[in-house]
């Protein structure tokens, strides 16, 4: 098998001419440099010759990025070595995606899958085995190929995207130069990888099969869309912990949010429970219903989830030019090192969803975050009984000084440490 990717590789690159082909890989370096972090790094699994991180050189501009290129091809990886050794940031080992990877849980904010899971001699193996690599909220940008895929729909499409979008002089010759390869690549397809999975040796998933298999490893999946000319599904998912079943099979899950529509959501419960069902706020002063405030641009926001449905949610305040909401009321001890500090707060869940194992689940989020990103300590407040609670479940706690009336309720302005071993942010 070795031998087939080696000799494949001779004409792999011919596959970058194709329009479908560049347009998967530019849709790919968005969604890694969609990632929040000021440094972001990426697992290529199954890199082939190289061609994502020289798209990536093309698009990050100042952005500080690190990415771990790897193959069990040499031919391929000689090629990758050709196109990225001006490229500091880059580095190349030989793996076989099929044994564990050799590096340490939590390694990288985002992985790259392209087109590699369906060689694989167990793909939800490989899956769970790039789930430990990545961090909680990372990334996973995966492309696979459907079921009885057409490589001629891929060229269909280039020629198609070549006269109605991209017809310049310079495309019209890289596209004639590349032809035999062109007819090569086709020939590799049809007689070698598609008779493969005629075999059942390599997996072609159509979406819903795609999507299951990756839920199923622990991840959220956030998009799916038909690329390379309709031959290939691509999903771009998130890490999510995985707290619990219920018996009524119930999963309940947390996991990191950015987008749009999953901070309304949260913004949302904070509404039902700080304005609605609490009274803590006056809901006169939401009339969208989205309870959020300035200190929200600086947050690691966390979603809890029953199912599909956000229940509750708990923020990690970040150092900023806003500083820390806990700020405003409290002194923070001049010792702690505020890189390494978060400020709690905004911890709640719908009254009728509330209990021990929800509020564990959050801490058990926000705690799996602060240890990845090397969070030594937290300042937050809390009213007496929930500061009873985090004692009795074993946390470190400083009282301050100064407990005041908030949201008509007295609280304890605290300083937690955390039992991590701090890391490089």
């Amino acid at each position: 098998m070795s031998r087939f990717w080696n000799f494949y590789a001779q004409c792999y690159d011919a596959l970058r001419v194709l329009l479908p082909y560049q347009e998967l890989l530019q849709k790919t370096v968005r969604a890694v440099l969609a990632h929040r972090g000021e440094k972001i790094s990426v697992l290529d699994a199954g890199c082939g010759t190289g061609n994502f991180p020289v798209t990536l050189a093309e698009s990050k501009g100042e952005r500080e990025v690190e990415t771990l290129e790897i193959d069990a091809s040499t031919a391929m990886l000689q090629r990758a070595n050709k196109k990225t050794c001006k490229l500091p940031w880059v580095r190349l080992r030989e793996m076989n995606l099929d044994n564990p990877i050799p590096r340490e849980s939590s390694s990288f904010d985002c992985v790259v899958f392209l087109n590699a899971l369906y060689a694989l001699k167990d793909p939800e193996k490989t899956l769970t085995e790039l789930h430990r690599l990545l961090k909680f909220g990372g990334t996973l940008v995966l492309a696979n190929p459907r079921k009885n895929p057409k490589v001629s729909d891929a060229f269909k499409a280039h020629f198609r995207d070549l006269f109605t979008k991209h017809l310049t002089l310079r495309n019209l010759a890289r596209t004639a130069l590349y032809l035999p390869a062109f007819l090569l690549v086709a020939i590799l397809n049809r007689f070698f990888i598609k008779k493969q999975a005629i075999r059942k040796r390599y997996h072609f998933l159509e979406t819903e099969e795609l999507v299951q298999l990756v839920k199923t490893q622990g991840f959220r999946v956030y998009t799916t869309e038909l690329l390379y000319g309709g031959t290939d599904v691509f999903l771009i998912a998130s890490k999510v912990l995985v707290h619990s079943t219920t018996k009524d099979a119930d999963t309940i899950t947390t996991e990191i949010v950015s987008r749009p529509e999953d901070l309304d959501a949260i913004y949302q419960v904070r509404h039902q429970v700080y304005c609605i069902e609490e009274g803590y706020l006056d809901p006169n002063d939401y009339s969208d219903q989205k309870e959020s405030d300035i200190w929200d641009q600086h947050s690691v926001q966390i979603a809890l989830r029953k199912n599909d449905r956000v229940i509750g949610t708990f923020r990690l305040i970040r150092d900023s030019v806003d500083d820390f909401l806990f700020a405003k009321t409290f002194a923070i001890p001049a010792h702690l090192d505020r890189s390494r500090l978060v400020d709690g707060s905004r911890m709640c869940v719908l009254k009728g969803e509330r209990g021990k194992r929800m509020l564990l689940a959050l801490i058990a989020a926000s705690d799996t975050w602060c240890e990845e990103h090397g969070v030594t300590h937290w300042c937050f407040s809390a009213p007496r009984r929930l500061v009873d609670f985090y004692y009795s479940i074993g946390w470190q706690i400083q009282e301050l000084s100064g407990s005041v009336e908030y949201h008509h309720t007295t609280v304890v302005p605290c300083i937690r440490t955390l039992k991590n071993k701090p890391c490089s942010l």
